[in-house]
C-alpha cells in the first residue's frame, strides 16, 4: 500500500501531465485553426499569404499567451495547496 504522500505526490504529477496536455492541444489548435482561418480569407480576398500569416501569428500569439497564464494559475494554485498541506503535515 502507498503512502498517503506518495499518493500526493502522484496526484500533483497527474494535475501537471493534464495541464501539459492541455497547454499542448490549446496552443496546436489556436495555430491551425486560425492559419486555416487566414487561408480561407486569403482566397475569398485574393491576398494570399497575408491573411494565412495573420492568422498563423496571431494563432501563436494568442495560444501561448493562454499557456502562459494557464500555467501561472495553476503553479499559484499549487503553491497554495503545498502551503495548506505543509502545515498540516508538519503538525503532525
Amino acid at each position: 500500500m502507498l503512502s498517503p504522500g506518495r499518493d500526493k505526490e502522484r496526484a500533483q504529477y497527474g494535475g501537471w501531465i493534464d495541464l501539459g496536455i492541455q497547454t499542448g492541444l490549446t496552443l496546436a489548435l489556436s495555430v491551425v485553426l486560425l492559419t486555416l482561418g487566414g487561408r480561407w480569407l486569403d482566397e475569398q480576398l485574393g491576398t494570399t499569404p497575408l491573411f494565412l500569416i495573420v492568422g498563423a501569428l496571431w494563432g501563436a500569439l494568442g495560444g501561448t499567451w493562454w499557456v502562459i497564464i494557464r500555467v501561472k494559475r495553476f503553479s499559484e494554485a499549487e503553491e497554495k495547496r503545498d502551503e495548506a498541506g505543509g502545515d498540516e503535515d508538519e503538525g503532525k
